[in-house]
């Protein structure tokens, strides 16, 4: 009977040392993993790229293009990493949105405070640049 007096009180310890540890590290861990870094350059707070690049919530991305060849890959492209559009997914900072603006000159892809300016939507930067910061609500 002792013996499992002691078991018990061992596994015991070793529950509350492993809860211990797991908080520690927890709370030192740093989600921020590309504060700054990633694809794209700082966007300029002067408004320079007009409405159509108003991303609304922080975390949207706008892909903007020039050509209306363009339109369908990156509708494709914002389906494949961001999902179908809807209300929902602007509100909650998720979504892709897909708009044309004649000045646009190629792609230029916005989050809420950095922009990617590409000749096509097939340059693999501009799926990087949707990976890197959609969602990011952090990017305002």
């Amino acid at each position: 009977m002792r013996t499992v007096g002691i078991a018990v009180l061992v596994v015991a310890f070793v529950a509350i040392g492993g809860f211990a540890i797991s908080s520690f590290l927890n709370g030192r861990d740093d989600a921020a993993v590309h504060s700054s870094a990633g694809p794209g350059d700082a966007r300029s707070t002067a408004g320079d790229l007009g409405a159509a690049a108003d991303v609304g919530v922080p975390g949207n991305i706008v892909l903007l293009y020039s050509a209306p060849a363009d339109r369908q890959a990156l509708q494709a492209l914002a389906a494949d990493v961001g999902g179908p559009p809807s209300p929902e997914l602007e509100d909650a900072g998720q979504a892709v949105l897909v708009r044309r603006d004649p000045q646009a000159d190629g792609v230029v892809a916005v989050s809420a405070t950095r922009v990617l300016r590409a000749a096509s939507p097939q340059d693999p930067q501009v799926r990087a640049f949707v990976e890197s910061w959609l969602g990011d609500a952090d990017d305002a």
